[in-house]
């Protein structure tokens, strides 16, 4: 099994102090895997899908997990990103909590024929589109509160932050 993309994010961490990794996750891809829903737990991780309607399917979208008190879950999760597009690594000095309102900014998206779409950014192979589709400030506020965000697609690790496949 690789682990590539969560050692590379857990080395940015060496180098300082003030960053966190945390992982982003597919719920609905978690729970048909393990059988088993990933849990709300305050600090550590935190469903995007927090307010009604979409609370009744928290589970099953994007999750926000603090690795620093989710460390019993790791190798889960190195397990599931190896198997399905569902797992991806950020490196950032922002809270649990900051990130997960962020991502919710992003979470909606308006099609110019006017109807909103869900963008799916959990996903590392959307992330691989969203690299070459967001014009510069698009992806700069999408990634702004981030210093890394690593992924595992097609057995090669890619950088949504830097825009490219780093190996």
């Amino acid at each position: 099994m690789s682990r590539l993309s969560f050692s590379l994010a857990a080395q940015h961490l060496v180098h300082s102090t003030k960053e966190s990794l945390f992982a982003m996750v597919d719920g609905l891809q978690y729970e048909r895997y393990f059988s088993e829903e990933l849990s709300a737990l305050q600090s550590v991780a935190i469903p995007l899908f927090d307010t009604w309607p979409d609370s009744r399917i928290a589970f099953a979208g994007p999750w926000i997990i603090q690795m620093s008190g989710a460390m019993n879950i790791r190798e889960k999760l190195c397990h599931l990103e190896t198997a399905l597009p569902s797992v991806s690594w950020i490196v950032s000095s922002s809270t649990l909590t900051g990130l997960a309102v962020h991502f919710r900014k992003y979470m909606n998206i308006g099609l110019p024929d006017g109807r909103a779409a869900l963008l799916r950014f959990q996903d590392p192979r959307v992330q691989v589109r969203l690299g070459t589709m967001l014009d510069s400030r698009q992806h700069r506020e999408l990634t702004g509160l981030i210093q890394e965000w690593l992924a595992t697609v097609d057995g090669k690790v890619w950088s949504l932050k830097q825009r490219e496949f780093i190996c």
